[in-house]
């Protein structure tokens, strides 16, 4: 007999408005924009149907989504309290204990922002390398047996911060599924990386998989798609 070993799991997601989900300039057939609409938004679980909502509702798992739009790694103090506390070095701690599963996908705000690099072996929180040392020892200190899993984010702006989250990933032996140039990751919207890629394959792709013209996050079929690809993922944590 199968066994389903994500049922009834807790699963927290950890990241930003690629995983929060921004579907601003959505209208529904009611005329509902983003939030306000229930294609977008699950009232009774208090979350957007981003790619966790769709894993959790396949695999009855209890989901916290603790994603933030406009979240980052890195603390800026630059950018004000408010945007602290988006800010996954801040929020880290807030992860519950007992958590089956966790994944992280972050770093395109970093890239926005120019967050400062550092050195790998940093724990200065301002700095990408230092914030993602600090939540990763304390994930993995506090919750030893979570299936940790490291989402290399689409979007940003440089190649260095998702070149950067792969060497932290192999720094603190978590796995990770690349969004940016894994060529068996299916492609969605704002892929810059993976050189062979045609451009007319860009454009297509991005065009199907964006909210709107004047948004360019992933859609409700963008999150829907992307879910089995990190469904299976976690499956092999």
């Amino acid at each position: 007999m199968e066994t389903n070993y994500l049922y009834g799991k807790k699963y927290v997601a950890l990241g930003d408005s690629f995983t929060e989900g921004d579907f601003k300039s959505y209208f529904d057939e009611n005329g509902l924009e983003g939030r306000q609409s229930p294609n977008v938004y699950d009232a009774e679980l208090k979350m957007c149907k981003t790619y966790p909502w769709h894993i959790g509702k396949r695999n009855g798992m209890e989901v916290i989504n603790m994603a933030k739009c406009g979240g980052t790694m890195t603390y800026m103090p630059e950018i004000g309290s408010n945007g602290n506390e988006r800010s996954l070095s801040t929020l880290y701690k807030e992860v519950p204990l007992d958590a089956d599963y966790i994944t992280i996908c972050i770093g395109i705000n970093d890239s926005h922002k120019k967050a400062p690099l550092g050195s790998p072996a940093s724990d200065d929180v301002s700095t990408f390398c230092g914030a993602w040392n600090v939540v990763l020892r304390h994930l993995v200190t506090n919750l030893p047996y979570a299936k940790i899993g490291i989402i290399v984010t689409n979007g940003c702006v440089s190649p260095a911060y998702p070149d950067m989250t792969r060497r932290m990933a192999r720094r603190w032996g978590i796995p990770y599924l690349d969004l940016e140039e894994d060529y068996r990751v299916p492609v969605m919207n704002r892929v810059s990386g993976r050189p062979e890629m045609c451009d007319e394959a860009r454009r297509l792709r991005n065009k199907a998989f964006i909210v709107s013209e004047t948004n360019g996050h992933p859609n409700l079929r963008a999150h829907e798609y992307l879910s089995t690809a990190v469904e299976n993922f976690m499956r092999s944590l």
